[in-house]
């Protein structure tokens, strides 16, 4: 492979050593079907994802489950919920440039689908607050839905820990960019 843009080059021992087994391997990636799902092998953790080996067809075909296709909710660290030669449950999601990419989350629904019924304008709810930010506090309504209380809500005296329960009503819900906005019952409804 060559990327003169990136001032790359890129070269496969394999192909020499193994054609027929790296021929094998292309014709049964061309035969995957995205949307499939396999019980995986965990191969190693990385921080950016982890990778996996399922069987297809007698072969052992290797992926990449990226760090955000993990979970619904944000994921920052995964060596603590994975370990090498872990099992789990994969779907295929892209198969491009004979690289499979699989993802975990995708086994189950999005919790953002039909969001706005569920989290109707002015709706009150208890959420707690999973991080505090110079812009704000993020509260977790959901798994895998969170909104955020802006900072120019928390005044009068108002401060909010992580992990502390907190009575919010939704002043807005922007589907595009998966954002909630969020209002303190106690302070903004009096």
């Amino acid at each position: 492979e060559v990327d003169q843009s990136k001032n790359r080059l890129v070269f496969s021992e394999r192909l020499v050593s193994e054609p027929n087994k790296v021929g094998e391997e292309t014709t049964a990636i061309e035969t995957l079907k995205v949307g499939e799902e396999f019980e995986a092998d965990v191969m190693r953790v990385e921080p950016f994802g982890i990778f996996v080996k399922v069987i297809f067809k007698k072969l052992t075909l290797e992926g990449l489950v990226h760090i955000s296709e993990v979970s619904w909710e944000k994921v920052s660290e995964l060596s603590g919920m994975f370990k090498a030669k872990d099992k789990i449950k994969v779907v295929l999601i892209n198969k491009g440039d004979g690289r499979l990419q699989f993802s975990v989350k995708r086994l189950t629904n999005d919790p953002w689908e039909k969001i706005e019924e569920r989290y109707p304008k002015d709706k009150e709810i208890e959420g707690e607050v999973v991080r505090i930010a110079n812009y704000g506090a993020l509260v977790r309504l959901d798994l895998g839905v969170e909104g955020l209380i802006h900072i120019s809500k928390l005044t009068n005296g108002v401060t909010l820990k992580e992990k502390q329960k907190v009575n919010v009503y939704i002043e807005s819900v922007d589907v595009a960019k998966r954002k909630i906005s969020l209002g303190l019952v106690e302070t903004d409804k009096k």
